[in-house]
């Protein structure tokens, strides 16, 4: 096995691994609540999730643009529930970060 393969072969068990986390995020919200989660951090991942979306088109990796993309609506779902637009200031301010 090269280390391309190996390489690549690890990209996609790191996107099965996240999206199953992200659901697993998105499963736990829908029975419990939003008590507890953080805006901010549900806030960087989402905007994470952006620039690794373009930096792997940039550097056209699939693995890397997959898990990202598969991960988002789960991301966005979850920040959606904690109702970013109430709280502002904590969103601009994990854009800062």
């Amino acid at each position: 096995m090269t280390f391309a393969t190996f390489s690549t072969a690890l990209g996609w068990l790191a996107v099965a691994l996240g999206t199953v986390t992200a659901y697993a995020q998105f499963s736990r919200l829908r029975r419990r609540g939003v008590e507890g989660v953080s805006l901010a951090t549900w806030t960087l991942f989402v905007y994470l999730a952006f620039f690794w979306i373009v930096y792997g088109v940039i550097v056209r990796s699939r693995p890397l643009v997959m898990g990202s993309v598969l991960a988002l609506p789960l991301q966005a779902f979850i920040l959606v529930q904690l109702r970013p637009w109430d709280r502002r200031s904590t969103v601009v301010r994990s854009f800062v970060f």
